[in-house]
Order: C-alpha cells, then sequence, then structure tokens
C-alpha cells in the first residue's frame, strides 16, 4: 500500500511539473520554424517536440538551439526614513532583469532551407 501511495505521488508530481511548462512556435516557415520553451526542462522539451513533429510529419532537424531574450522585467522600492527633527528622506531602489526563454530553431527533414524574411541568431 506504502509503495502504491509513493508511485502515485511521484506520478502527480510529474505531471504538475509538465503541467507547468509550454512550447509555441514563435516562428513559422514552409520549411521548418522556430519553438520557444518555458518551464521545466522535460516538459517542454517534449511539448516542443509534439510542435516539431506535427509541422513535419517526415521528421526534423535541429538548426540551432539557444537562450533569447524577449523583455525585461523592472521592479522598485521606496522606503522613507525618519530624521531626529522631523526631516527625512527617501531611498529608491530598482533592479531591472532581462527575460530570456529557451528557443529551437527546426527544418524539417526533406526540404531545402530558402531565403527566410526572418532569422534567429543566438
Amino acid at each position: 500500500m506504502v509503495r502504491i501511495a509513493r508511485f502515485v505521488s511521484l506520478a502527480v508530481a510529474a505531471l504538475s511539473l509538465a503541467a507547468c511548462s509550454s512550447a509555441r512556435i514563435v516562428h513559422d516557415t514552409r520549411t521548418g520554424g522556430t519553438v520557444a520553451l518555458r518551464g521545466p526542462d522535460g516538459g517542454a522539451h517534449e511539448k516542443a517536440a509534439a510542435l516539431m513533429s506535427r509541422k513535419c510529419p517526415s521528421g526534423y532537424s535541429v538548426v540551432e538551439q539557444g537562450e533569447v531574450p524577449y523583455g525585461e522585467t523592472t521592479w522598485a522600492s521606496t522606503s522613507y526614513q525618519q530624521g531626529r527633527r522631523g526631516s527625512g528622506q527617501a531611498f529608491t531602489q530598482s533592479n531591472t532583469t532581462q527575460q530570456t526563454e529557451w528557443q529551437i530553431v527546426f527544418q524539417c527533414n526533406g526540404t531545402q532551407a530558402g531565403v527566410a524574411p526572418y532569422v534567429v541568431r543566438f
């Protein structure tokens, strides 16, 4: 009974991690495209492989892959420090971080790479 409970809890944990991941096509061409992955590696790669397989029923080849910036996140915090005679001073602290995602450029097997109007470089 303990083994079954342990197996069920591991299966639920694995499914929940896969549910947090995503993959989407960010660039689509006649001969392939670019897929972006977010979330835990295993689930996102499986979803990306499914997208690429659906696009390329005869199979596909990965041309290149890597981390690509897609935006920034900025946060700011202001605090006020009271002085002895009623005067005070405000302090503001901010931080900007670049957001990135993993992208895979792929080409369908049996196709020749043409001149694409948009090329992603890593």
